[in-house]
């Protein structure tokens, strides 16, 4: 990865393309791993995006450049040397790197940023429904895709484990016949509603000119890689296309926090404020097995879920659950059942908390997982 200093202080809009489309094409002989090429990653920061920052593995500082909105972030992790990237934050909430790094350097970079309590970030996620919205909205649908057969991860999940990484069963494919598959696995009744994208491939322009479109591999996380075409402004397109859905969900579920309902604070006799808001409904397509194991194993701190909580029984079988959200510490409250779960969002806490939930848990166990009020708002 570039020593620190070596990206351009670009001056100009066209000088930032010029860089884009200069890394669309990967360097040879990088070594071994994944290859070098245009990749971005877009972030959620539920804070402003201060100028420098330390966190314990990783320490980053920005500079600027001729763009306002475009920054050089340089990144030290664990001590060594620093990287960089460039940082657009002409949206704050959703900020996006952009990079030629090698893919293994790039994740190592993003999951520090992301990985610790109360940190400065989280990443996008972007569930089942979400993906497949996204690839017909901002491009011409799905171009490949690769999903997880989630069928026995919820019994070894509901052990105290989260979802593992070697589910059962993995399937990618890419290019024409594509769309085909997915029909097929939806016929399929051992298939149906088990299968998660982990992640699409996106077509944007015109494949029969090399130069006039891009092909993105997006991730569930927000991670999006040129495999194919020569537009970098296409793959931007992509980009930008995708983290507008997302910000306009994540919107529309905090819009859902609980809260004084407005226009409806206590007047000077003490009457009492009403409050505004609702609950947000969770789905879930089988009953849970050991509804206690699923919480401990839900709120247990770690990825993918970041949730601490204090769990306590309403009736056997159904908890309440006084929860933390670890990325940003804002309280929430759980109500789990064997067969549904409802999240209450306390005033000024992050609905990134909700599509990081939802997203993990269709992974675990499988696209019957819905959340009806974030599909409700278009999410």
């Amino acid at each position: 990865m570039p020593a620190a200093g070596a990206l351009p202080k670009v001056q100009t809009g066209r000088e930032f393309m010029d860089c884009l489309e200069d890394w669309l094409h990967p360097a040879t002989g990088s070594g071994p791993g994944r290859p070098t090429g245009l990749k971005a990653c877009v972030l959620e920061s539920n804070s402003p995006i201060r100028q420098a920052g330390r966190l314990h593995r990783v320490v980053w500082d920005l500079v600027g450049t001729g763009l306002d909105h475009v920054k050089i972030m340089n990144v030290s992790l664990d001590g060594g040397p620093a990287r960089q990237f460039f940082l657009d934050i002409a949206d704050k909430r959703f900020p996006t790197l952009h990079t030629n790094a090698n893919a293994r350097d790039v994740d190592s970079v993003v999951g520090a940023l992301t990985d610790e309590a109360h940190g400065a970030f989280d990443n996008m996620w972007m569930h089942h429904g979400m993906l497949e919205r996204i690839a017909g909205s901002v491009g011409t649908g799905l171009a490949g895709f690769s999903v997880r057969y989630t069928g026995g991860a919820p019994a070894r999940a509901e052990n105290g484990r989260a979802p593992p990484d070697d589910g059962d069963l993995h399937v990618s494919i890419r290019g024409p016949k594509a769309e085909r598959l997915k029909l097929l696995l939806r016929g399929d009744s051992d298939f149906r509603g088990m299968t998660t994208y982990q992640k699409v491939r996106i077509l944007r322009g015109r494949p029969d000119d090399e130069s006039g479109h891009a092909q993105d591999e997006v991730q569930n996380t927000g991670y999006f890689a040129v495999r194919g075409g020569g537009s970098a402004r296409d793959h931007l397109d992509i980009v930008d296309g995708s983290r507008k859905i997302y910000s306009r969900a994540v919107s529309g579920v905090e819009d859902c926090r609980l809260g004084p309902a407005c226009g409806c604070a206590s007047d000077a006799g003490g009457s009492p404020t009403l409050v505004g808001g609702r609950a947000l409904n969770f789905a879930l397509p089988r009953t849970i097995a050991d509804t206690e194991r699923f919480v401990d194993m839900l709120f247990n701190c770690a990825r993918p879920f970041r949730l601490g909580g204090i769990k306590s029984v309403v009736e056997p079988g159904y908890y309440r659950v006084l929860a933390v959200d670890l990325h940003t510490g804002d309280p929430l409250t759980f109500e789990i059942a064997a067969g549904m779960m409802r999240v209450y969002l306390s005033q000024g806490s992050c609905g990134n908390t909700i599509m990081r939930l939802l997203t993990n848990l269709q992974l675990l166990y499988g696209t019957g997982v819905a959340c009806r009020e974030v599909e409700e708002l278009g999410g």
